[in-house]
């Protein structure tokens, strides 16, 4: 006969077990209320590229079910994950925000290769921009210098990697 009080330890202890597995694989944005995902179908040669910074361009309705009416925090609300289990996060870098318009955003990619899937996420409650969005670590592949040129005025133009070199310009120029 089975002693009824190692059936229910043994029962209490894989309850435990399935509630710790859930906790586990909790994904990081499961809160928020949006997400979707990004194929990059136009990269189409035979070798992967490691840590890739794509371009990634928003507007209301670029995707079924985006709209920027649905952020809570401005852009602080957006994130990108390496699949649609929100558990690795992606570095990115917002390089235009624009809530009439196109938003032009750098995604690091892991391994981009022909329809490499990456989601994104939004409408979450945050408090500030990653990291990421200052700290340069979107380029951190050996990149001496990125240059998005959008200062629109002046002599200097800003980088965006880890080296923080800013340029000049000069010449003739016009913005």
């Amino acid at each position: 006969m089975t002693n009824p009080r190692h059936a229910w330890l043994g029962t209490t202890a894989a309850a435990l077990a399935m509630l710790a597995a859930g906790m586990a694989s909790a994904g990081l944005y499961d809160s928020w209320g949006y997400k979707a995902a990004i194929q990059f179908s136009g990269y189409n040669k035979s070798e992967t590229l490691i840590n890739f910074p794509a371009l990634v361009v928003l507007s209301n309705n670029c995707f079924s079910g985006f709209a920027y009416s649905q952020f809570k925090s401005g852009s602080n609300d957006l994130a990108f994950t390496a699949d649609a289990t929100g558990m690795q996060n992606l570095n990115y870098e917002i390089d235009t925000w624009n809530t009439n318009g196109a938003s032009y955003v750098w995604v690091q990619v892991p391994a981009l290769a022909q329809n490499t899937i990456i989601t994104t996420w939004w409408g979450g409650v945050t408090n500030s921009a990653p990291a990421s969005q200052t700290n340069g670590a979107t380029w951190m592949n050996g990149y001496s210098g990125v240059y998005h040129l959008k200062e629109g005025s002046g002599a200097s133009i800003f980088d965006s990697t880890a080296t923080n070199t800013t340029g000049s310009l000069s010449g003739g120029y016009a913005w």
